[in-house]
């Protein structure tokens, strides 16, 4: 079990335990009369339908039914019951949710609403008693209910979205604020006028509250579409002034769960005519997909980049071509390709954690953003290649003499901060010129190919190699001691002396002669480090038979 379904597990027991355990102690909710649930939660019903929606869930009135409630019958119970039967009727009969989610949202309102009602009567707050007399205790149990609420939001969408921040919570939050703003004066109204003109002076306020709601559902609406719209200049001013491929990525697919408003999201490049590696993944296929590429034609997003054509699935759970792994979430998803060149070179696929929450204009906005994405992407893989051209030896596919250069540089940087050492080792092949004067040098170009193979897989992913030159190499050790650089070098050396290069119709051994410094112990700088193992490869190996790795010591 993740994280995030262990959460939703705990919130939805400890909130129907202790719905359980206090109706269960409590005589208050049998005396009410049924018409009166009916009309509360058919209330709660309607008003959950016209709830406001946020980038994160949603805001609605329901706070003022509870006030409504509160201050009318006396007592949480039949508030709390009204509003959770409203929830319950809304999300999981009408809008069709999992009941997981269903019952991690009545968990989370039973917490918030039974412990803010405690903090009400810790401060002395009485139900039944005058407005003006539990202004203090009123405002204590709000404010608990604001920020408790909240921050289970904050857990939950983090756990969703490990890019979700406190930012993110509190951009969220100002659109409730606003919402206990109203709501909270309505609530105390209703209660007024209950008092004065009975159950219809309630209801009396019921039409403007449903009108408010249904205005602040309007303005989130436009707001929405003023976000979508801001955010798409910013995908074309950012990804189109960024050449770095994972900046690029990055800045694509913030944008793309900021402005659609998306639970997961998914950036996929073609690795070759079959397959499709996720490249960006924010979401709940996040693990298995860095360990697994997607097949063309596999699912949605293989279905995509086979046809090059966009596919929107309403709910999920009803798509037999939605490809799923054990747990995932049940929603609605659409994937658009990414062309470039009349080629599918990728895909883009959002996913909301609810049936029915895309449209076609959600459809339309991610394609406007796959259109610029893609000529980005090739514009920054473009970039790169030739950036990797210009540091890459193209005879031994190593990086040539400029990049070490500055590799070196940083690395002694990186060690004066770290306080760690850097080792370099120096590689001169020994009597490498009769290779060439015996065979050519189109042999001896394969050979010194075939050695660099070699090198690269018996060092470290994290150690560089480098073509210095002619038949020189040099391999950086960083963050290591120079005695563990020797054991490498002595390995690398065995490893050469057992091994055959085919050279015309007849095979040939090579060997080398290495010298080993490091930073900071033999050396002031990259330049003097790379002085003193130049020096000790010739004067310790070179000089002294060849064919032996020296390591230099003051």
């Amino acid at each position: 079990m993740n994280k995030l379904k262990a959460f939703k597990l705990l919130i939805a027991f400890i909130g129907v335990t202790w719905l359980v355990k206090i109706t269960a102690s409590s005589e208050q909710l049998l005396q009410v009369g049924w018409w009166e649930v009916l009309l509360f939660v058919s209330l709660a019903v309607l008003i959950e339908r016209i709830h406001i929606p946020l980038p994160q869930g949603h805001v609605s009135f329901s706070l003022v039914f509870i006030l409504w409630a509160f201050s009318v019958f006396g007592h949480v119970i039949f508030a709390l019951w009204a509003v959770l039967i409203g929830i319950f009727i809304n999300q999981a009969l009408l809008i069709g949710r999992k009941l997981g989610d269903v019952f991690f949202n009545i968990g989370m309102m039973t917490i918030t609403i039974l412990t803010s009602n405690h903090v009400f009567h810790f401060l002395g707050g009485n139900w039944g008693g005058l407005i003006l007399e539990n202004t203090v205790p009123m405002l204590g149990m709000l404010l608990v209910m604001f920020i408790l609420n909240h921050a289970c939001l904050y857990v939950l969408y983090k756990l969703m979205n490990p890019t979700y921040s406190v930012v993110d919570i509190v951009k969220d939050s100002r659109w409730d604020l606003v919402t206990y703003l109203i709501t909270v004066p309505l609530g105390i109204l209703m209660a007024y006028l209950h008092s004065e003109l009975h159950l219809i002076g309630g209801l009396l306020l019921f039409i403007p509250i449903v009108i408010s709601s249904y205005i602040f559902r309007l303005y989130k609406k436009l707001d929405n579409i003023y976000a979508r719209m801001k955010g798409l200049y910013t995908v074309a001013a950012e990804i189109n002034g960024n050449l770095d491929v994972n900046k690029t990525l990055n800045s694509i697919g913030d944008v793309c769960l900021r402005i659609l408003e998306l639970d997961s999201f998914y950036i996929f490049l073609a690795r070759n005519n079959n397959e499709l590696t996720a490249v960006y993944s924010r979401g709940e296929m996040d693990e298995y997909l860095k360990t697994e590429d997607v097949k063309l034609g596999q699912g949605i997003t293989g279905k995509v980049a086979q046809s090059k054509k966009s596919i929107i699935v309403r709910d999920t759970s009803k798509d037999k071509r939605v490809f799923t792994i054990p747990g995932r979430e049940k929603g609605a998803m659409m994937s658009v390709p990414l062309i470039r060149g009349g080629k599918a070179i990728g895909v883009m696929t959002a996913v909301k954690y609810q049936p029915f929450s895309l449209n076609d204009q959600d459809l339309q906005i991610l394609e406007i953003i796959a259109s610029q994405s893609a000529v980005a992407l090739d514009n920054a893989k473009l970039y790169e290649q030739m950036q990797n051209l210009s540091q890459v030896d193209e005879l031994t596919n190593t990086y040539n003499y400029r990049y070490f250069q500055k590799r070196l540089e940083l690395e002694v940087q990186n060690s004066k901060d770290s306080k760690q050492p850097v080792s370099l080792m120096v590689i001169d092949l020994d009597n490498f010129k009769r290779i060439n004067d015996t065979y050519g040098h189109e042999v001896g170009n394969k050979v010194l190919s075939e050695l660099a193979d070699i090198l690269k897989g018996l060092i470290r992913q994290k150690d560089v190699l480098a073509r210095y030159g002619g038949d020189e190499f040099v391999i950086i050790f960083s963050k290591t001691a120079k005695d563990v650089a020797e054991k490498v070098a002595l390995r690398i050396l065995a490893t050469l002396t057992k091994h055959n290069f085919k050279c015309g119709d007849s095979y040939e051994k090579i060997t080398f002669s290495a010298g080993i410094a490091d930073f900071p112990n033999d050396a002031e700088d990259s330049l003097d480090l790379m002085r003193k193992a130049d020096r000790i490869m010739y004067t310790g190996s070179k000089e002294k038979g060849k064919s032996k790795v020296a390591v230099f010591n003051k």
